[in-house]
């Protein structure tokens, strides 16, 4: 094609479905910002439609594993920290380091009571309340990176994600409803702090009884321990998943609960394994 053979066009020629719209003068001055002309809508009702209970519930649930999964994250790095650094070995082995680990349990007893019976400051500080109970157990699982070798804290770790993917899987797929047995669990755990409160009276045995009570003893109170909070992952995992055959579930307000119920039935769990798998020898 020439140059000269290039179609030109005026600006009437270019006509859209705007053209024959017309304005007056005043209208210029009452068109509304886009903010109120338009209306706000949530990507959720975009994608999904409608922003329905089970969409709701899947967001509480992807909230609760990715707090969860940080939590765990932040206690393994620092009890791999422990094992392995002599400075903060010897910052928790002070009179200092045992003093702030005295104050640790007086206000983790505190945030749990608050925890309890709070639900409304609870639900509205729910991650600030996350993290600082998680830096309250974790400066404690700090002497248990010292007490143990490495390799039993691995095997430990390995073992006790393999137990809570399993019981997950299980908790999810089970048409059992546990949700109910929560008197039941109670109970349990009351029965093993008294089994743990009676581990003093064995020192009054003989020096030849000594070693064997202690022993089975041991056994007995860690098989116990990791038994009761596998059935309390399990117990948990309903109430955080929900369904139709569960009775009882949380709720979306439920979000800081859910995490630490969770939270700290792994780390009893990693606690138990690492008594059996470490004992004596592993220390």
């Amino acid at each position: 094609m020439a140059k000269n053979d290039i179609p030109h066009y005026r600006p009437d020629d270019l006509k859209t479905p705007f053209n024959d719209v017309k304005l007056n003068k005043s209208d210029y001055n009452t068109v509304l910002p886009v903010t109120q002309a338009l209306p706000v809508i949530p990507v959720s009702v975009i994608i999904f439609g409608e922003y329905s209970p089970e969409l709701a519930k899947q967001i509480f649930i992807s909230k609760v594993y990715t707090a969860l999964w940080f939590q765990i994250l932040f206690s393994s790095v620092f009890i791999a920290m422990a094992n392995n650094n002599s400075q903060i070995q010897k910052f928790l082995l002070s009179n200092t380091g045992n003093i702030i680990s005295w104050v640790d349990i007086g206000l983790l007893l505190v945030s749990t009571c608050i925890f309890f019976n709070n639900d409304k400051m609870i639900s509205n500080h729910s991650y600030k309340f996350i993290s600082f109970y998680t830096i309250l157990i974790t400066y404690l699982l700090g002497y248990v990176g010292i007490m143990y070798k490495s390799t039993v804290l691995l095997l430990s770790g390995f073992t006790t994600l393999t137990m809570f993917s399993g019981l997950t899987l299980y908790s999810i797929q089970t048409k059992y409803d546990y949700t109910d047995k929560g008197n039941y669990l109670l109970v349990c755990l009351l029965g093993l702090l008294m089994l743990g409160f009676m581990f003093p009276w064995i020192g009054l045995a003989s020096n030849d009884e000594k070693d064997r009570i202690n022993n089975i003893f041991n056994i007995v109170y860690s098989v116990g321990g990791t038994v009761l909070f596998s059935f309390y992952i399990v117990y948990d995992t309903q109430l955080i998943v929900g369904g139709k055959h569960r009775r009882i579930e949380f709720s979306s307000n439920d979000f800081a609960l859910a995490t630490i119920s969770l939270y700290t039935d792994i780390i009893n769990l990693f606690l138990f394994v690492l008594e059996i798998l470490g004992g004596p020898g592993g220390r």
